[in-house]
């Protein structure tokens, strides 16, 4: 049997983002603003005096701006709720608005490297020193990263962990074939339990919702929990 808290009656067609989610877009409209800041100053100071390396500086800036940009329209998609063609949600659309922003970065490492490659050639002292790789390559490592962790569909949880909680139910006596996915705010799950075989279907229904409860007021940030039920004594 499988037991899901849904209310086919009364479906949830509003518009509700999490706090985390607003935060979020709230930093990323702070930073924008700052990062365009800089590069007006930068650009402007740069055509101003000759500057080649601060216009170049300028520019890259300005990329960081774009991708700021990107990132919101990410997270503006991705607070949708789901429906009919995306039961499972819009959340997925921060993980290519991730692959996005690596794409950009790509793209001004490559600018940064022809740059450099430019004063090299025409032997003028390039302004880019070895940490603004490392900054630039870890920052692509954690995106690419994200990404992958979520479009291969990585565990999320430790399953000993929701194990654990799981068996606090009453009525549980085991649990296992335990599978959790999505994004690291916006995390799947569905498991088994076993009961005792005598156990009404009401009495097991019950049991399935609050071992359901219970694992989201573990995990705030599991959003949905589906939960099979099958007799102790099944295989």
């Amino acid at each position: 049997m499988t037991w899901r808290r849904t209310s086919p009656c009364s479906p949830d067609t509003g518009f509700a983002e999490d706090a985390a989610g607003r935060e979020t877009r709230f930093i990323l409209w702070v930073i924008l603003a700052l990062n365009w800041a800089v590069a007006a100053a930068k650009l402007g100071y740069g055509l101003l005096t000759g500057a080649v390396s601060m216009q170049a500086d300028g520019i890259h800036s300005s990329f960081d701006g774009m991708s700021n940009v990107i990132g919101l329209i990410g997270l503006w998609v991705a607070a949708h709720p789901p429906d009919a063609r995306y039961p499972y949600g819009h959340k997925k659309y921060e993980t290519f608005a991730a692959a996005g922003i690596g794409l950009l970065l790509f793209g001004t490492c490559l600018y940064i490297l022809y740059s450099s490659y430019l004063h090299w050639r025409n032997a003028v002292a390039p302004d880019v020193t070895a940490l603004s790789f490392v900054v630039m390559l870890s920052t692509m490592g954690v995106n690419a990263g994200e990404a992958s962790r979520s479009l291969a569909d990585k565990a999320r949880i430790d399953p000993a962990a929701i194990r654990e909680i799981a068996l606090t139910v009453q009525g549980v006596d085991c649990c296992n074939d335990i599978r959790t996915r999505g994004l690291a705010r916006h995390i799947f799950m569905d498991f088994t339990i076993h009961v005792d075989p005598a156990m009404t279907t009401a009495h097991a229904h019950t049991v399935a919702h609050q071992v359901e409860e219970t694992v989201k007021r573990e995990f705030p940030d599991v959003v949905e929990v589906v939960v099979h039920v099958a007799p102790e004594d099944h295989g």
